[in-house]
């Protein structure tokens, strides 16, 4: 480009000697091209993309220099004036000029960014910081050869042409030569990006190196992250690292090193994992390299084979598994007997090898043996037994498992179970759902979640044949286990529906909310906004099942937001999303603008019409569970207790606890939200005295009142006596106390660390991590303690997400405060 800059302007020199008409002329020219670079940018550039594709677009320029080049060369040879080549280098510049900023340049750039950022780096790098700078250099070589200082011309423009046209077949050529380079590297691009791996990539060898040296690092945890870098990577002789760690002074290195040894099939390494096998100190590990060396050796050592007849159990397992997997047929009769001796076994530590043996092995046709556990006296075996069927997955094992939901310690176990045997359990499951009980809604909505996490036609059939139950916690979670598969609807009509269901629902709670009085009715308003907020949430889950499923995501993250530019964002991608008829409707809903006009848009599409504060009390009751939640349904009983009506007479009945207490009030009785004094120290709380409790401890805080309906029906009340011990220090805990009344002192021996009243709760580590008891409790006074057990606690978490982030959030806030703390003591 530069010579032709200085073709095209030496010859402008020469035709203009009055610098007056020379700055016309250059402003008239540049000022042309500008003009066509705009035009050509705007309405020809995309097209000519689209239509050749990105390498014939970039040839477009270096094709119209070559025809123009040789047209100079021709116009030679022909009797043509100065003029007419003066003419043809000045289209050769503008060529140049305006195919290059309104094509070449943006394509050009365009190429680089499906790169990944080191790629994109390096390229923009090398064009810019080595091609640039060496074509100007070469470029000025050329001029000061034909144009030497103080010397004569060497050579005329037509000279220049003959120059510049080899340049553009050899532009050409190269462009040639690298598109395949080219593809070739955007297609790994584009997979790393996009459908292969996210991880970590340390292929560069200073990268490697300091992987290199954190292998010596004295903390475990470094080791093992460099040494699956090194994996993920394929870096060279990996095998010689591995060598290395398998003998590291870390039980928890060595076997991470084994692991990779059999991922990796280290297969040179076979004498070290026998070595291993001989002399590690930790069972753990060694039952790692007894498993790891049948897997890569092509026959079983007798090493192995001696093992069957170990004392340690966990030793006998790994070879027992080991040899059932990969050994000829004498190794495989020996630990076949082997396995059911221990099926045969009395003792339930042995029971529980054969049973873990059976499902590391994940072979179906072994699924007899597993029959005998499922009526053994220990749950312990039970609850594995239940495990080992789910991995195996063999129907003939269904029928047993699904008969140990009568106990309801093994129920969430059968539930965690069920996916495992695919397609088998939609029967079952659509049977139990037909002829829904309102007493069974929770066991329902759980069996809907198992139904989610199979992944077949039938069980896509089922949740959208569900989604349209008469029970609203049936629809949550269809909503849920449909959106968790990134569901996309074949059928959207049922879908339609099921919107417009949720927009008149969300007008009918708006348009009650008018009706109530503010602090007088503060539970019911604070339990209606919240039905709002998931009527939002489920349209918003149901319109991406129909429409862009991540521009709907953002949106649900954007009206949830406190910053006011990301709602506006959101409330202007619904708009672009969404048919108008469809958003005329939801928008109001996410906006609530001025007031009067919202008004207007509740009478507009409402489906219900209020007359009074009874009347809204009324019509909640009677929609009932089809559209509202219990405690929903509970606050209102609460509002309307010792007013007689029908509508409060049907849920004295109801199999709901909660909502059968709320609905048996009397008139006289008030729910004091600070103090709760009505009890008059009887035990046994009403269930909605136990959601106020959890709701004011610090530790529930952030979790929404529903949900809390589902941990009160697992609160235990106990009472303690003055003096009495909760627990001592040392004892293994896995449960939880929330003090209701009374006060408990938590100590070390006669070292009091603290004392807790009324809404403390204490042990909730735990409830979380079940460890030895750090200190002892023991009742100041007279006590009432809501106790919280781990079992079913972690069971409710399995369903509800919403109970985990909660209490997720408040222990980050309490480690953010307690940080704080450490701080402002260290600056005193």
């Amino acid at each position: 480009m530069t010579v032709i800059d200085y073709a095209f302007l030496s010859g402008v020199k020469q035709r203009f000697h009055s610098d007056v008409e020379l700055a016309r002329f250059l402003g008239f020219f540049f000022a042309l091209g500008s003009a066509i670079t705009i035009i050509i940018k705007l309405f020809l550039s995309g097209r000519l993309v689209k239509k050749f594709g990105v390498i014939r677009a970039l040839l477009v320029l270096s094709m119209l220099l070559l025809i123009v080049s040789i047209a100079i060369i021709i116009s030679n040879y022909v009797s043509v004036t100065g003029f007419t080549v003066f003419i043809l280098f000045g289209i050769l510049m503008m060529v140049s000029e305006v195919f290059n900023y309104a094509l070449h340049n943006p394509v050009f750039l365009a190429m680089f960014q499906p790169l990944d950022l080191h790629r994109r780096l390096q390229g923009h790098t090398t064009i810019k910081g080595l091609t640039d700078p060496f074509s100007l250099g070469v470029a000025g070589i050329i001029l000061y050869y034909l144009f030497p200082p103080g010397g004569a011309q060497q050579s005329d423009l037509v000279f220049i042409s003959y120059l510049f046209l080899a340049s553009v077949v050899v532009w050409i050529l190269t462009l040639l030569f690298v598109r395949k380079h080219y593809f070739q590297t955007l297609k790994s691009a584009i997979y790393n990006r996009f459908l292969g791996t996210t991880q970590v990539q340390c292929n560069d060898s200073e990268s490697v190196a300091i992987l290199r040296d954190k292998l010596v690092s004295s903390y475990p945890e470094d080791v093992i992250y460099a040494l699956e870098l090194m994996r993920q990577s394929g870096v060279d002789n990996i095998h010689e690292v591995l060598q290395q760690q398998i003998s590291s002074d870390s039980e928890v290195v060595r076997g991470y090193a084994v692991k990779l040894i059999k991922e990796q099939e280290c297969r040179q390494l076979l004498p070290d994992l026998l070595n291993l096998i001989r002399t590690e100190s930790s069972v753990p590990v060694r039952r790692k390299a007894i498993i790891a060396y049948c897997r890569l050796a092509e026959e079983a050592h007798d090493v192995i084979i001696d093992l069957l007849g170990s004392t340690d159990l966990n030793l006998r397992s790994a070879a027992i598994c080991g040899l059932i997997e990969t050994g000829g047929i004498e190794e495989i009769v020996l630990s076949g007997e082997s396995l059911l001796a221990l099926v045969g076994s009395e003792d339930e530590l042995e029971k529980l090898a054969a049973i873990n043996i059976i499902s590391d092995l994940k072979i179906r046709k072994f699924y007899r043996p597993l029959l005998r556990f499922f009526d053994d006296d220990s749950l312990t075996v039970r609850k594995a037994v239940i495990s080992a069927a789910g991995v195996l997955g063999s129907e003939r094992l269904l029928p047993s498992v699904l008969k140990q939901r009568e106990d309801s310690r093994l129920s969430q176990h059968v539930l965690e179970a069920l996916p495992g045997f695919g397609s088998a359990v939609i029967p079952v499951v659509r049977g139990e759902l037909q002829g829904q009980d309102e007493s069974n809604c929770f066991n329902y909505a759980s069996l809907i979640n198992v139904v989610g996490k199979i992944d077949t036609h039938d069980a896509i059939v089922l949740l959208e044949e569900e989604s349209e139950s008469h029970w609203l916690c049936i629809r949550d979670a269809v909503l849920s286990a449909l959106h968790s598969r990134k569901y996309h609807a074949r059928d959207q009509e049922p879908w339609s529906r099921s919107i417009q269901y949720d927009l008149a629902l969300a007008y009918n709670i708006n348009g009650s909310l008018r009706f109530l009085v503010p602090g007088t009715d503060k539970l019911v308003i604070d339990a209606l906004n919240f039905e709002l907020n998931r009527a939002l949430n489920r349209i918003l889950t149901t319109l991406s099942f129909i429409y862009s499923r991540e521009a709907l995501e953002r949106v649900s993250r954007g009206i949830q937001s406190e910053d006011k530019e990301r709602r506006a964002n959101a409330i202007e991608t619904l708009d672009n999303v969404l048919p108008d008829t469809l958003c005329s409707k939801l928008l109001p809903l996410v906006e609530k603008h001025v007031a009067g006009v919202f008004d207007s848009m509740i009478d507009r599409y409402a489906t219900v019409e209020y007359e009074s504060r009874d009347d809204v009390f009324k019509q909640i009751l009677v929609t009932g569970n089809r559209a509202f939640h219990a405690w929903t349904l509970t606050v209102c009983l609460y509002q309307t207790r010792g007013l007689m009506c029908k509508e409060r007479e049907t849920y004295t009945h109801s199999p709901h606890l909660m909502l059968r207490q709320a609905a048996q009030l009397s008139g006289d009785y008030k729910l004091d939200m600070k103090h709760h004094t009505d009890t008059k120290g009887q035990s046994d709380l009403l269930e909605i005295e136990k959601v106020i409790i959890l709701k004011s401890s610090v530790l529930f805080t952030e979790t929404p009142e529903e949900i809390l309906v589902e941990v009160a029906q697992i609160l235990k009340p106990i009472r303690f006596a003055e003096g009495e011990a909760i627990f001592e220090k040392g004892e293994y805990g896995d449960k939880m106390y929330i003090i209701y009344e009374g006060e408990v002192s938590i100590h070390d021996g006669d070292h009091v660390l603290s004392t807790l009243g009324r809404r403390d709760f204490f042990g909730e580590l735990a409830l979380l991590d079940p460890e030895p008891r750090s200190a002892s409790a023991t009742a100041r006074s007279s006590c009432l303690l809501l106790e919280l057990e781990q079992t079913p606690f972690y069971e409710l978490m399995a369903e509800r997400n919403e109970v985990s982030n909660g209490i997720m959030k408040v222990l980050a806030r309490r480690i953010r405060e307690d940080n704080i703390k450490i701080m402002e003591l260290h600056s005193d």
